[in-house]
Parts: structure tokens; C-alpha cells; sequence
């Protein structure tokens, strides 16, 4: 429980940001979470408001981690080119 006070919370769960979507109109509905437009783990995304947008959870789970799957194994620093269907 200790972890949740103070800098390892602010790392974690990015309450500034969270504010931030919120001031911007990004708010949640139920079932919904935020995903990135361009995540993190290419050199574009950002952790930025304008990178980030509502979707049904269910939804950001099933791309965020068929990205994750096809990009297993790739060394970082490695050009990639994601074609969305």
C-alpha cells in the first residue's frame, strides 16, 4: 500500500494528466479507459492530452495488446511499419 503515496503513485497513475483529460472534456464512461492515439513505445507517442482519447476498455485492450504481440521480439530502436485494418 505504500507504494500508492507519493512519487511511485505520480509515476503509476499520472493524476495530473488524468486532470488534465478531464479539463480537456476526455471524461470516462463506464467501462471505458483512456488509450493513446501513438503509444509510448514508439518515439512519436506522447503522454500528452492530445495523444490520448476515451474507448471502451475492452476495445483498447484487444489493439494495445495485438500491437504488443506483433512487435514481440523486435529490438528496440528497430523501424516498424503498423498497418491498421
Amino acid at each position: 500500500m505504500e507504494m500508492l503515496k507519493g512519487e511511485e503513485c505520480n509515476n503509476w497513475f499520472m493524476p495530473s494528466l488524468i486532470g488534465a483529460l478531464k479539463d480537456a472534456g476526455k471524461v470516462l464512461k463506464p467501462d471505458h479507459c483512456y488509450t493513446f492515439v501513438t503509444l509510448p513505445i514508439f518515439k512519436e507517442g506522447t503522454y500528452e492530452v492530445s495523444n490520448l482519447n476515451p474507448v471502451p476498455a475492452k476495445e483498447h485492450f484487444a489493439v494495445t495488446g495485438s500491437v504488443h504481440q506483433q512487435l514481440k521480439g523486435i529490438p528496440d530502436g528497430a523501424q516498424v511499419k503498423i498497418s491498421v485494418v
